[in-house]
């Protein structure tokens, strides 16, 4: 995983942005925008992030964890 989605209730949903962006044109368009202070990439390979062994990124969501489950 190389982003975290974490729900109103405090629970983490650790998924691939490249699976939330080929489901979802909202996911799409935010992760193409410029992403401010975006952690340092080793490399891509086949449009897949490698990266260096850091700590996902924390996307905040306002749903909560039955939400959000319901929905991936």
């Amino acid at each position: 995983a190389d982003i975290v989605l974490r729900t109103a209730d405090g629970t983490d949903f650790y998924v691939h942005k490249t699976i939330l962006r080929m489901s979802s044109t909202f996911f799409q368009t935010m992760f193409s925008l410029p992403q401010p202070n975006a952690p340092a990439r080793d490399s891509t390979e086949n449009g897949f992030a490698l990266n260096s062994g850091a700590a996902p990124e924390v996307l905040p969501v306002p749903e909560s964890s039955h939400v959000l489950e319901s929905v991936l």
